[in-house]
C-alpha cells in the first residue's frame, strides 16, 4: 500500500511467534482445553452477544484453579454492562475486553476506557475492541480506535467482529492491504494485535501466504462442535495450535519510543 512504511527506517526486526486465543463459556469447556497449550484461555458467553460476559462465578473458578502460567482474559460485554461488571474481574486475570458498540465517538470512547480502567484490578490489562463491521455496531471505525488505544497507552488491540453471519466475517469485512495497514499501525504502536471475528482456520492460512499473521489468533466456532453456540472441541483447538505454531511474522520495535 502507497506511503506505508513496513520497514520503519527507525526500528529493529525481530521474528516472533503467533499465539492463540480460545474463548470458553464454562469450567467444563475450560477443563477441555486446559492442557492443549493455549496461550490465553478466554472467557464469555456466545449465546448473548459478540463479547458478552461468561457468569463472574466461572472468572472465580478459574482464578482460583488454573495455572498462574496460564493467561486469562474475561469478555465484559458492551458499554453499561462492561462498567458494571469491570470491578468484579479477578485479580488472577490477565486481560478484560469491552466492545465499543454505541459509543459513536473517540472522545467518548476515551471516558468509557477511562472509566473501566477505574474498576478493573490494576493487575488486569483492558484491551482495545474494534469492529470490523462498526457500522453495523455504530461505533468509530478500527483505525479511529486503535490511534485512541495508542494515545490511551493501551497497548493490546482486539479486532473483531459485531455480526457473527458465516459470510460476514473478519476476513469479508477487512481486505488485504487494510490487514496490513494495521499490522504496521499496532508495531509502530508497540501494540499486541489480536485477530478474532468468525475466522475460520483456511482464512488465517490464506492470510499467512500473504505474510499477514497477527500477534494472536482469537477463536470460537471454529473449535465448535457445530457454530460458536455449540461446544468447544480439543481436536480442532489442537489444529489451531498446530497452525498458528508454524507462523512466525516479522515483528518492528520502534526505539525510543515515547509509550506515555
Amino acid at each position: 500500500m502507497p506511503g506505508l512504511p513496513i520497514d520503519p527506517p527507525a526500528a529493529t526486526q525481530a521474528k516472533s511467534k503467533t499465539g492463540l486465543l480460545v474463548s470458553v463459556r464454562s469450567m467444563a469447556e475450560l477443563a477441555t482445553i486446559a492442557d492443549l497449550g493455549v496461550d490465553v484461555i478466554d472467557f464469555k458467553e456466545p449465546r448473548l452477544g459478540p463479547l458478552a460476559a461468561a457468569d463472574p462465578a466461572i472468572w472465580a473458578s478459574a482464578a482460583e484453579s488454573v495455572s498462574l502460567e496460564q493467561e486469562l482474559s474475561a469478555a465484559l460485554g458492551e458499554c453499561d454492562q462492561a462498567i458494571g461488571l469491570a470491578s468484579q474481574v479477578p485479580a488472577r486475570f490477565n486481560y478484560a475486553k469491552a466492545g465499543p458498540a454505541g459509543v459513536e465517538s473517540t472522545e467518548r470512547l476515551a471516558g468509557y476506557w477511562r472509566q473501566l480502567r477505574q474498576r478493573l484490578p490494576e493487575s488486569v490489562e483492558l484491551v482495545a475492541v474494534a469492529y470490523a463491521d462498526h457500522d453495523i455496531a455504530n461505533c468509530p471505525d478500527p483505525e479511529s480506535i486503535f490511534a485512541t488505544a495508542e494515545a490511551c497507552g493501551i497497548k493490546t488491540w482486539l479486532l473483531d467482529t459485531f455480526g457473527k453471519a458465516a459470510d460476514q466475517g473478519v476476513v469479508h469485512r477487512i481486505g488485504p492491504e487494510r490487514f496490513r495497514s494495521l499490522r504496521v499501525m499496532a508495531d509502530q504502536a508497540g501494540a499486541r494485535w489480536v485477530l478474532a471475528g468468525s475466522i475460520r482456520i483456511n482464512e488465517a492460512i490464506g492470510l499467512a501466504s500473504h505474510r499477514m499473521m497477527p500477534d494472536l489468533y482469537g477463536v470460537r466456532g471454529d473449535v465448535c462442535d457445530a457454530s460458536r453456540d455449540g461446544n468447544v472441541e480439543a481436536e480442532k483447538v489442537s489444529r489451531w495450535l498446530e497452525l498458528v505454531r508454524s507462523f512466525t511474522h516479522d515483528h518492528h520495535h520502534r526505539d525510543n519510543r515515547d509509550c506515555s
